[in-house]
């Protein structure tokens, strides 16, 4: 079975309130990644919530997991989520990216080797590390990095066995960039609100909907 991690984060203090919190369209962030999740087809998966806080009302089928560490480091929810999981592959994917659609999933799941520690995208040379497989065989490394204050997820990751996926080359089409919106403040708030306001299905990525994983 796979699990999936939503990584709902900390006092977001750059947003000036909680990510995943935020409203888009009808629902909250953290809602809208969890039904990308549920649209995963043929996945056998379960889905937790990483975060230091859950949020109200959640359904039956999404669980809630606490912060193993009480700072604010990324590293830490991703650090949650392996010192708890029973699965030898986590998909971690943060609230921050709610434009996220099944096809950059697809092309990570495609491409991760078994050896891999990790694998998650790129667009040119930005990794988006809070998009990607991880294999619980780091649980501790990660858990050790996790301690550290000023430590940053490209910095940790240097030391392992990581898969990069270029999205520029195995999605070109320049639709796929709304998909790694990194949505960190306000302006970047706006700017996915806005995108979602439009009918998902116009979209010209949309058709890509409904792309299925295979083999997980």
């Amino acid at each position: 079975m796979l699990t999936v991690f939503i990584l709902l984060g900390g006092q977001s203090r750059r947003m000036g309130q909680p990510k995943q919190l935020v409203s888009l369209g009808s629902e909250p962030a953290w809602l809208r990644m969890v039904q990308l999740v549920r649209s995963l087809r043929h996945v056998d998966s379960r889905i937790v919530l990483v975060g230091k806080q859950a949020p109200d009302h959640l359904p039956a089928d999404v669980t809630f997991l606490p912060d193993i560490l009480d700072a604010q480091n990324p590293l830490i929810g991703i650090a949650t989520a392996l010192a708890w999981t029973q699965s030898d592959w986590n998909l971690i994917l943060a609230v921050d990216y709610p434009l996220l659609i099944p096809a950059v999933i697809e092309a990570l799941e495609a491409a991760r080797a078994s050896n891999d520690d990790v694998c998650i995208p790129s667009e040119g040379d930005t990794w988006h590390p809070l998009v990607g497989f991880y294999h619980r065989r780091v649980a501790k490394v990660v858990e050790q990095a996790a301690q550290n204050p000023s430590g940053r997820v490209r910095d940790f990751l240097q030391g392992l066995r990581v898969r990069v996926v270029s999205l520029d080359t195995l999605l070109p089409e320049k639709s796929f960039h709304e998909a790694l919106l990194n949505m960190n403040c306000p302006e970047d708030l706006r700017k996915v609100q806005r995108l979602v306001s439009q009918d998902d299905q116009q979209r010209p990525c949309s058709k890509y909907n409904d792309i299925r994983l295979h083999n997980m």
